[in-house]
């Protein structure tokens, strides 16, 4: 009978304990941290709790490789979590009869920056992106002739505009098809979701969902504390930590009834045609991102895309928060996030779409 050497259990327990971690991350995402606000902190941790089983794992293998079992089954039993925050999928040739969908947080605009020929950065690059339906945040515009004039150069004939305004945040919408109608589904602040309604075809009726969910409420210092936490951990203050953790999870406790508003209304529509876009402010790995999915809609990134996905650009926040997502009538192809302009705090990020269920 083979005997555990002292080192090769604590290696061994090791493991475990990262393993647990993992799945205790992983099952947060079913609690809403608008009742427990600590969960919202928690899911954030999903990437470290992976990289510490993968690299208690190659030890355990090199160490103690009877219990080569412990970290595979702790990431198996976490599939889908890891497939959502870092899908692999194989390319496939994108259809002709694809349409092409645009979500850009575009941060006022890019603060109004202009290329060389003074023109708008973000809106030449919405303008020429090809898009058929584009959704922005955050544009920072009010009503006006500045608005109108720089709506007015993105769209060139047959594409036009329209917005909703929340408080502040305008809303917009882009498209080359009819906009039968629009409205403000719900409001609370900076945040909200508008609602447009396209027609693709007779009797065939697109529900376009724009969202900006609570953000994290980190100040400038705060971001930059958190840059020094990541890079260095050991020099992180207690005092640091605790501001950190009151903000975050404050802000996750927001956004978690933001969203049960967003998924009920959802939950109404079950059954139409439907893509949401948006800025959710939250990990891929999330109770904001499970809940809007179990609403009856599918991520065009995890089914279509590769990678991480970073959209958020600054600090050392390296997550998707930018999302597309649709209903069963679609098949997404491709989906991007276009880290090729840094013009705002978020790249955008497209997918294409094909119809594969009938109006």
């Amino acid at each position: 009978m083979r005997t555990t050497s002292p080192l090769s259990r604590f290696i061994v327990s090791l493991a475990c304990v990262a393993v647990v971690l993992l799945w205790g991350c992983a099952a947060a995402t079913f609690v809403s941290p608008a009742r427990w606000p600590w969960t919202g902190v928690l899911t954030l941790g999903f990437p470290f709790f992976v990289a510490a089983v993968v690299t208690t794992g190659v030890l355990v293998l090199l160490l103690a490789r009877r219990f080569w079992y412990v970290p595979v089954i702790g990431l198996a039993a976490c599939g889908v979590s890891l497939r959502t925050y870092f899908p692999i999928n194989i390319s496939h040739k994108v259809p002709a009869d694809a349409i092409k969908v645009l979500s850009y947080n575009t941060h006022g605009f890019g603060d109004k920056a202009t290329d060389e020929e003074g023109r708008n950065i973000v809106a030449e690059y919405i303008r020429t992106s090809g898009a058929d339906i584009v959704c922005t945040q955050e544009n920072s515009y009010g009503p006006g002739a500045a608005f109108d004039s720089l709506m007015n150069a993105i769209c060139e004939p047959p594409m036009r505009w329209d917005t909703v305004y929340i408080n502040g945040n305008t809303y917009g919408l882009f498209t080359h098809y009819p906009v039968l109608s629009k409205r403000k589904i719900y409001d609370e602040g900076y945040n909200g979701v508008a609602e447009f309604r396209l027609l693709l075809a007779p009797k065939d009726t697109l529900i376009v969902l724009n969202c900006h969910l609570q953000s994290m409420m980190l100040s400038q210092e705060d971001r930059d504390s958190y840059h020094d936490l990541v890079k260095d951990p050991t020099e992180n203050t207690e005092a640091t930590s605790r501001r950190l953790f009151s903000k975050i999870s404050q802000a996750a406790s927001i956004r978690a009834e933001q969203v049960e508003i967003l998924a009920n209304y959802l939950d109404s529509l079950r059954g139409r045609n439907i893509i949401l876009c948006g800025d959710f402010n939250d990990s891929p790995v999330s109770y904001t991102h499970r809940r809007i999915v179990s609403s009856g809609l599918n991520d065009a990134f995890t089914r279509s895309g590769n990678g991480l996905g970073r959209s958020f650009n600054r600090d050392a926040i390296v997550v998707r928060i930018d999302n597309i997502l649709h209903s069963d009538h679609w098949k997404p192809y491709g989906a991007t996030v276009d880290n090729s302009i840094d013009a705002s705090d978020h790249y955008p990020i497209f997918t294409y779409l094909v119809r594969c269920s009938a109006p």
